[in-house]
């Protein structure tokens, strides 16, 4: 079910009082300061990592479009090129400096957003400026980019749910811009010239109508300089007043949106609720949060077998507000009977009223949020802009206003919001499987690469002549229990919250027993059902109490405020090592998945994957093996409870913890709830895979109804593993020169750019401790999808023929020194990079030789990697096709 709806994660509430929000430290650190020209900078100093994150918004959406789709347009074109500053150059200079960039539209306002190693700081402050009032917007950058933009938004329409939801959205915010998506119509950019979006570029994007958030390794009083010497030169322009809207009254109505190509019913309810300025705001915000209670009504649904999944989200904008409920039935259930289920959670609250514990839980919830958007530096960017373009001082203010919110405040909203609601219901389609969008569609897809090398501007240069450096990576010393279980800890002090991240070694392939596919998933997905200790409300209520949200599983998580870091770690070692595992759990959990398993067969993705696998290994391969609805259906709560002894054992288990706790204190708490863990007897699971010997490569074809386009994936499994670093860290390299660059991205450069074969093109380069593979995967029209393939191969040749130009090796290396630094900027990213290096016994001296090794590595050592590894003759082509 995942992407059907987005599902906040966290879980809700016991009779308890709400815990103070913790303290915003970062907050007294804030630099604010307007310039003469009216652009508002705030700085947000934070050492988390050698990492910042900066991002400009204008205050211009899509509501203030003269035309559909011109506010998204322009954003997409100042991607295109400036007077200085060309659309090649631009993606050169951002890929050198190993920049995650991107940008949104909404209907307020336009974020251009990008995290980088924070020593290239200036250099991306001058682009945005550079693009502020430099850009070109040609008529031939329109036209190349209106196909780019237009596979976005056929993206968006492929999706059935995505359409008929777009009917309830419509039905709520009739009378206001927001009726519209903010991405546009296909038929408005076929009318939009380049001239249109010049006008409106020229209208909008001026200083005082933009907010510059940079949060990160920063200095402030150098940075406002920059900022200084980079926009003080751009002048001021009066910009327009925004439309006045009045939204009109809600009707309440029932939209039968008849047969939807999907395999499960939906249904759903939406309301008015009040606009973000209005005072009672916090409180809806609060009464969502305990409508997702993962102890309340909703989630019963879902827990008791009646609903695959239920959920209740919110979203407020300047005039207006409103509030979601949506459900999917079990397959062969009905629309109106879904939408039952669902009011008669609602009715029940309304008659009786929100408990006032989950009332407590849900504000303990959300005001925990204050902290933990400081644990990392892009939410933090992010929050900060979310609140400023929505009229906020700071984003502090929602945490007040929430804190204040009596249970007399939520249930007043429910009873004055929560009434005159507007339904929809999709009926199932008896053929449909769960769609997939026209790939590589569907997302914001602003990167440009070019077919040639260009000449960067004289300033950038300083940045890239500094000789590359290996990351400062300080690996945290590992400890290891009795019982075998091996765990680190790291203090990083820039928000009072802890994160906990854990792996116990599996391969279910490999160690489920025969017939037994899914027994893994299924135990996994038992341990949500409670404890010998607790029940699941019980635990669902102990976890509120504290702000915790934890995830069970053989992959496991704790993220928790770090004076209850003792008791989350109680709760999380619970879960783990005391699972209830009831049968009535196990009744839901087998005709749920046997139901999604059997919906989602006909599936091109499914059935191509499965087709890639019989390709790539022999009959009796444990790779070959997949979960069924017979499978599935044949398991029992003895298969599960023998999976649970034989999977669930210390020796297999890393745990990472990274946070404002001391890392001794850390280690007795370790120590304290993990310590009685007994080691696993009787036979050991395996993990090592059959040797393969070399296979001549075969062709498969799926076909699906739903694809526009054919989407083409080129794999090749390898005998290298990490045993060989040399040779490793070679072809790290070459697959990031094939796709992960911007001039250096050669299958860009040849089969999109150059020859216009394909709309996205990727590489993928999975190097693992027993096996690995290669592969290229791309989506073109069917004519072209041999003429693809012929160019991907030939550029993967051409890798094996000749040394690559140092330039593009230099760029490729600084990829993977940023890839490195970059998920450092969290205090998830922190604990996960720790998980990384305990789990393969990386040390501090094996790090500094990995890095040395990669900066030193030679044009001559690619090509003869590639050469050793790479058969272009063995490649498996898997293709899904358009077709019956």
């Amino acid at each position: 079910m995942a992407g059907i709806f987005c599902l906040d994660a966290s879980v809700s509430a016991a009779p308890v009082a709400p815990s103070p929000a913790p303290s915003a430290a970062a907050s007294a650190n804030v630099v604010r300061e307007t310039l003469a020209n009216g652009l508002k900078v705030v700085l947000l100093p934070d050492r988390l990592a050698p990492v910042a994150t900066l991002s400009l918004a204008y205050a211009v959406g899509s509501n203030d479009d003269t035309m559909p789709g011109v506010a998204h347009a322009t954003e997409h074109m100042l991607f295109r090129g400036t007077k200085d500053v060309s659309a090649g150059q631009y993606a050169d200079i951002t890929a050198r400096a190993g920049s995650q960039y991107d940008a949104q539209t909404t209907n307020i306002f336009t974020q251009f957003y990008g995290s980088f190693p924070s020593s290239y700081l200036g250099l991306m402050i001058r682009l945005e400026a550079d693009r502020m009032n430099g850009a070109t917007i040609t008529d031939a950058a329109w036209a190349t980019e209106r196909g780019a933009i237009e596979q976005e938004i056929r993206g968006h329409d492929s999706v059935p749910l995505y359409t008929e939801i777009g009917k309830l959205r419509a039905a709520v915010y009739a009378g206001t811009p927001y009726v519209t998506d903010a991405g546009g119509t296909i038929a408005g950019f076929e009318k939009m010239k380049a001239s249109d979006i010049r006008a409106f570029y020229a209208t909008w994007y001026h200083p005082n109508d933009a907010t510059l958030v940079i949060a990160g390794d920063i200095d402030p009083v150098q940075t406002l300089a920059q900022i200084h010497a980079a926009f003080d030169p751009i002048p001021s322009v009066p910009v327009p007043p925004h439309p006045l809207i009045s939204p009109a009254p809600l009707v309440t109505t029932t939209i039968d949106a008849g047969v939807a190509d999907l395999p499960i019913p939906i249904a759903g309810v939406a309301y008015r609720f009040p606009h973000i300025g209005e005072a009672d705001y916090p409180a809806t915000e609060v009464l969502i949060a305990a409508l997702d209670s993962g102890r309340g009504g909703l989630a019963d649904l879902a827990a008791t077998g009646k609903v695959l999944i239920a959920d209740a989200e919110s979203s407020a904008y300047r005039e207006v507000g409103e509030g979601e409920i949506f459900a999917a039935g079990m397959p062969g259930a009905k629309p109106a009977d879904v939408l039952k289920s669902v009011q008669g959670v609602i009715d029940g609250y309304i008659g009786s009223g929100i408990p006032d514990d989950l009332i407590a839980a849900a504000k303990t919830r959300l005001l925990a949020g204050q902290a933990y958007r400081q644990a990392s530096i892009a939410g933090l960017a992010g929050v900060w802009t979310g609140a400023l373009m929505f009229g906020r001082n700071s984003p502090d203010e929602v945490y007040d206003g929430i804190a204040e919110v009596t249970p007399g405040d939520v249930n007043r909203v429910l009873k004055t919001y929560v009434k005159n609601g507007l339904s929809i219901l999709l009926a199932p389609k008896a053929s449909a499987s769960f769609s997939r969008p026209v790939a590589n569609a569907g997302a914001e897809n602003v990167k440009y690469h070019t077919d040639k090398v260009e000449t960067l501007p004289d300033w950038t240069l300083a940045y890239f002549r500094a000789p590359l450096r290996a990351p400062d990576e300080s690996i945290a010393p590992s400890h290891k229990l009795k019982n075998g279980l091996y765990f680190t800890a790291r203090r990083v002090s820039m928000s009072p919250v802890v994160y906990v991240t854990g792996e116990i070694q599996t391969a279910d392939e490999l160690n489920e027993p025969l017939g037994k596919d899914g027994v893994s998933g299924i135990t996994d997905g038992l341990l949500d059902y409670g404890t010998v200790t607790y029940d699941r409300k019980a635990y669902q209520a102990q976890t509120d109490t504290i702000a915790a949200n934890i995830s069970l599983g053989t992959s496991f998580s704790l993220r928790i405020p770090a004076a209850n870091f003792d008791e989350g770690m109680r709760l999380l070692a619970d879960g783990l090592l005391h699972p209830a595992l009831p049968q009535s759990g196990l009744d839901v959990l087998r005709a749920q998945t046997a139901q999604s398993l059997a919906a989602s067969a006909a599936l091109p993705s499914t059935r191509a994957a499965i087709a890639e696998t019989d390709a790539l290994y022999p009959p009796g391969d444990p790779r070959r093996r997949h979960e069924t609805p017979a499978s599935v259906m044949s398991i029992s709560m003895n298969d599960v409870k023998r999976w649970y002894r034989f999977t669930y054992r210390p020796e297999l288990t890393a745990i990472a913890i990274a946070g404002d706790v001391d890392p001794a204190k850390a280690a007795e708490i370790v120590k304290k709830y993990f310590g009685t863990w007994k080691p696993g007897r009787g036979i050991e699971p395996s993990f090592d895979y059959p040797t393969l010997s070399a296979r001549t490569g075969k062709s498969v074809k799926v076909t699906s109804q739903t694809d526009a386009q054919s989407s083409v994936t080129l794999t090749q499994v390898l005998a290298v593993h990490n045993d060989k670093p040399a040779d490793r860290i070679a072809l790290q390299l070459a697959n990031t020169m094939l796709s992960g660059t911007g001039v250096g991205s050669l299958l860009f450069r040849d089969v999109r750019t150059a020859k216009g074969y394909v709309y996205g093109i990727d590489s993928s380069m999975s190097i693992g401790r027993t096996q690995s593979t290669f592969s290229i995967s791309f989506s073109a029209d069917p004519k072209n999808a041999r003429k693809a393939q012929a160019e991907a191969v030939a550029v993967v040749q051409q890798l094996q023929a000749a040394d690559v130009p140092l330039e593009t090796l230099q760029s490729a290396k600084a990829v993977l020194l940023a890839e490195q630094v970059l998920p450092l900027a969290s205090y998830s990213g922190v604990a996960g990079d720790m998980l990384e290096d305990l789990e393969i016994g990386y040390s501090q001296k094996q790090s500094t030789t990995y890095w040395n090794a990669l900066l030193n590595t030679t044009p001559a050592q690619i090509r003869a990697a590639m050469r050793k590894w790479i058969d272009t003759k063995r490649f498996t082509r898997v293709e899904v096709a358009p077709g019956n």
